[in-house]
């Protein structure tokens, strides 16, 4: 487990007021829990994650959060455990370059949650391959032959459909750098610029406002590319 050492990189922390609202939101989670009678909840959507823990990272190793209704915990790679333990408030634990996740999920599992008997999983995550899931209720079956799971692939975004005040303001923001990067766009295409060229001035006008990163690669097409989704742009 890691431990937070430099101030400096509080800027990365969730204020006061963020942690508040997460620990609302973990309430609402372990009362969720509490009526469908689960003791620990394996979460790996990357977006309830986030909404738990302030941790975000456009790696995609094979991470999740350990919730019980005493305890949570970020399981991540060791090459994130910096970058979670700066984002996050929440403890974190980790397995190392040479391991395999899965099979060091089910010891960390087995080790310090060893009476759980009912699992929530998310069933419909895209992080974790059916064969994976596989592995990991076999490997927890092995280790307590109680275990039972239960499909909770809803059962942190049910709550993340309904915004408070702070979170509509956070969509607000989001749109002006959207709005900035298209205004870009208007004010700079000419004849002659590369796609490449007039994608970069929209990418680098959302980053002036503040944006972080793009969820997606700026989408950008012209003349006989112009009707084609998903089209990034080239050196046209």
């Amino acid at each position: 487990m890691m431990s937070k050492k430099d101030s400096s990189m509080d800027c990365l922390m969730p204020t006061e007021a963020e942690l508040d609202e997460m620990k609302d939101r973990l309430s609402k989670v372990r009362g969720a829990m509490e009526d469908r009678s689960l003791n620990l909840l394996i979460l790996t959507k990357m977006e309830d994650i986030f909404y738990l823990s302030h941790y975000q990272t456009v790696g995609g190793c094979t991470q999740c959060l350990l919730v019980t209704p005493q305890d949570i915990q970020i399981f991540t790679r060791e090459l994130e455990a910096t970058n979670a333990t700066f984002r996050s408030r929440v403890p974190v634990s980790f397995y190392n370059e040479a391991q395999d996740p899965i099979s060091t999920l089910v010891e960390y599992i087995s080790a310090h949650y060893p009476t759980v008997k009912n699992i929530g999983l998310q069933y419909s995550s895209d992080r974790l391959t059916y064969h994976q899931t596989l592995t990991l209720q076999t490997g927890l079956q092995t280790c307590n032959s109680d275990v039972n799971f239960k499909d909770i692939s809803d059962l942190v975004s049910r709550f993340r459909m309904i915004k408070t005040s702070a979170e509509v303001e956070k969509v607000r923001r989001a749109a002006r750098m959207v709005s900035a990067g298209i205004q870009a766009a208007v004010n700079q295409v000419e004849t002659g610029i590369m796609e490449t060229a007039l994608g970069g001035a929209i990418t680098n006008a959302m980053c002036r406002e503040g944006c972080e990163y793009t969820a997606y690669p700026v989408f950008l097409c012209s003349g006989e590319t112009g009707c084609l989704g998903h089209y990034t742009p080239t050196q046209k």
